[in-house]
């Protein structure tokens, strides 16, 4: 296909162009993505690191506040197995209802004595029925020890819950344990569902076992095992980092943090298509960007290429008129210099003609040579014949008629020599 002159200069001037705002919008697109991705990479490691940091001092501030209340007198005299404690046990249990509405967060809480019995309780139908001896956080405080115990199952109502237990002491013996029972649904609420990771992201917690303990998603908890996953046993493995990972169908990142005093990892997810999403916006705004750079390069460029071609269009036309009109005159010259051939062919014809006649002419001059040396002789016998007498006359009137008819001849070859010429 034979394209125009403007046509040779816009396609290569659009193709350059394409190419490097295509080029430079790749790379703005590259930086921008990786500059995006690590941006929010690093807010979501703030976050789960922020968010561990500030579950390690909540929970450290309701052990010290159990910690207060379990030195508090009425509390350490109800630990004891004396008559007299009766009243004071009942006393210690209004007193652990109000500290349950004051805060907030406990399910309850729950004063046990050394046989690991509920003796006082902010839930009044423990008391006397509630045995804890058989959990481990009771038997580690009653050797003197603050324990924040793993998620378990509470025996009263079956919930996900962890307790924060510490001794009561009486004089250098620990004579019970106070403790309060935190739900993860109140956790949860405190911690989970007030952290808004973008749009769909989201906050859990796990525990070392990779047992999820919080997910705002209440059905996950202690039902999502994330050792049963490659990627959650390199979560577990590594402690701190990051992970790309696929659940349900969606791909997601996750940034995880370990929580060193709880041994509790908290970990900030997100889908990687919202994580992305600025970064597509980019992307469309790129194309657009680079479809009209092209669409006003190509509009430049067709205006100018025609301002440049219309004088070259005009210049051409007439240097085809010019072809044009030189080719016609050399149809007249070929017709002419045709003409002057025909015309040397005839002369070069007449002028073998005119040897043919020179040659005849050059023969019957030889003729007349002779005829004139015959005539001589003739002469010359007509003289001698004179000579003789009037008897020679008639011969010597025959040889004179010769020579007229000879000479009538040479007329003749006379006249025809001069038409020639």
């Amino acid at each position: 296909m034979k394209l125009s002159l403007r046509n040779r200069i816009l396609f290569p001037v659009l193709l350059v162009v394409t190419l490097a705002v295509a080029l430079l919008s790749w790379s703005s697109y590259r930086n921008a993505r990786n500059a995006l991705v690590d941006n929010l990479s690093l807010q979501m490691k703030q976050l789960a690191e922020n968010s561990a940091s500030d579950i390690e001092e909540w929970i450290n501030n309701r052990k010290l506040d159990l910690e207060l209340l379990a030195g508090e007198k009425n509390l350490v005299q109800s630990a004891k197995n004396t008559p007299e404690t009766a009243a004071l046990r009942l006393e210690t249990s209004a007193e652990l209802v109000r500290t349950v509405k004051t805060y907030g967060c406990y399910d309850r809480i729950n004063l046990v004595n050394d046989k690991g019995v509920a003796i006082a309780s902010s839930d009044a139908q423990t008391v006397g029925k509630l045995d804890v001896s058989d959990r481990s956080y009771y038997k580690e405080a009653m050797t003197g020890k603050s324990v924040i115990s793993d998620v378990v199952l509470s025996k009263t109502t079956g919930t996900p819950v962890f307790m924060i237990a510490v001794p009561v002491r009486d004089a250098n013996r620990v004579s019970g344990v106070l403790f309060g029972a935190i739900g993860m649904e109140n956790f949860k609420r405190l911690f989970i569902d007030s952290t808004k990771v973008l749009e769909t992201g989201y906050l859990a917690m796990y525990d070392p076992q990779g047992i999820v303990i919080a997910h705002p998603d209440s059905t996950k908890i202690m039902k999502l095992d994330l050792s049963k996953f490659e990627w959650g046993k390199k979560i577990l493995s590594l402690k701190n980092g990051i992970v790309n990972f696929s659940l349900n169908g969606q791909d997601k990142i996750a940034v995880f943090n370990t929580s060193k005093t709880l041994g509790w990892g908290v970990t900030v997810n997100i889908t990687r298509a919202e994580l992305l999403a600025p970064v597509r916006k980019i992307a469309l705004n790129s194309l657009y960007f680079c479809l009209v750079a092209i669409a006003l390069t190509a509009v430049v460029v067709y205006y100018v290429t025609r301002s440049i071609v219309t004088p070259v269009n005009r210049m051409v036309t007439a240097l085809r008129e010019s072809a044009s009109q030189v080719s016609e005159g050399a149809g007249q010259i070929s017709s002419a210099s045709q003409s002057l051939a025909s015309g040397a062919s005839e002369q070069a014809a007449s002028l073998e003609e005119t040897t043919s006649a020179l040659e005849e002419m050059a023969g019957m001059t030889r003729n007349n040579a002779d005829s004139a040396n015959t005539a001589k002789d003739l002469s010359n016998q007509t003289r001698q014949a004179a000579e003789h007498g009037e008897a020679d006359m008639k011969q010597m009137a025959a040889a004179m008629d010769a020579i007229k008819g000879s000479s009538d001849d040479i007329a003749k070859i006379i006249k025809t020599i001069d038409e020639i010429a």
